[in-house]
C-alpha cells in the first residue's frame, strides 16, 4: 500500500512539473507570436508605402 502512495506522489509531482513546463512554453509561444505579428504589421505597412510610392504619378 505504501508503494502505491509513493507512486501516486511521484506521478502527481510529475504531472505538476509537466503542467508547469507547458504553461511556460505557452507563455514563450505567446511572446514569439506577438513578435511575429509586429513584424508582419511592419511588412504590411512597408508594402503599402512601397505600393503608394511606385504608383505615384511622375
Amino acid at each position: 500500500m505504501r508503494t502505491r502512495k509513493v507512486e501516486g506522489d511521484l506521478s502527481d509531482r510529475s504531472f505538476e512539473q509537466d503542467l508547469s513546463e507547458l504553461r511556460e512554453r505557452i507563455v514563450r509561444l505567446e511572446v514569439q507570436l506577438a513578435e511575429v505579428i509586429k513584424k508582419v504589421d511592419g511588412l504590411s505597412s512597408y508594402t503599402r508605402q512601397l505600393f503608394d510610392y511606385l504608383n505615384r504619378p511622375r
